[in-house]
């Protein structure tokens, strides 16, 4: 991994993708913040800038683009114009400054000022859709003349995701 990560920052991070994936808890988050400690630490290497998004923490998927965009440049904008403004600024797929034409063929969009590096975590969160839960909890408390208490708490929670129905009831 911090092979991949030197390797992307040198090249100024035109491109450069790296997956990981894993069951929960096995220490991704944790390894790539090791790694680009490590790296900012290093000698030599340029300076670059990292930037995390959490998934699980974002109410859209859309919303990225707002976090990216401010993250950037400071500036709060809609999620909508978020990504207008980036789809300008960043260079596209196979967009390189140095490929480009004399004829400016391909569009003259600049690079960002220092490789920056964009940590996505939890993204399954934005591309799976999301339960919905719902808790419902009725409380019944009787008193007969007899002094008798009867208290009966019902809990019922239905967890709604995609396509399935999840039922659990407690008493």
């Amino acid at each position: 991994m911090s092979t991949a990560l030197r390797g992307a920052v040198r090249e100024g991070g035109l491109g450069a993708a790296l997956y990981l994936s894993g069951t929960p808890g096995t220490g991704k988050t944790a390894s790539v913040r090791q790694a680009l400690r490590h790296l900012a630490a290093e000698e030599g290497l340029p300076r670059f800038r990292v930037i995390e998004i959490n998934g699980m923490k974002l109410s859209s998927p859309h919303q990225a683009y707002s976090i990216l965009w401010e993250a950037l440049t400071g500036e709060n904008v809609p999620p909508a114009r978020a990504a207008r403004l980036l789809e300008a600024r960043l260079p596209s797929a196979g967009y390189h400054p140095t490929a480009a034409s004399a004829s400016g063929a391909l569009p003259p969009r600049r690079a960002l000022s220092e490789p920056t590096i964009l940590v996505v975590d939890e993204l399954d969160y934005l591309v799976t859709p999301r339960p919905l839960t719902l808790t419902l909890t009725l409380t019944l408390t009787l008193t007969l003349t007899l002094t008798l208490t009867l208290t009966l708490t019902l809990t019922l929670t239905l967890t709604l995701p995609g396509d399935a129905l999840t039922l659990t009831l407690t008493r």
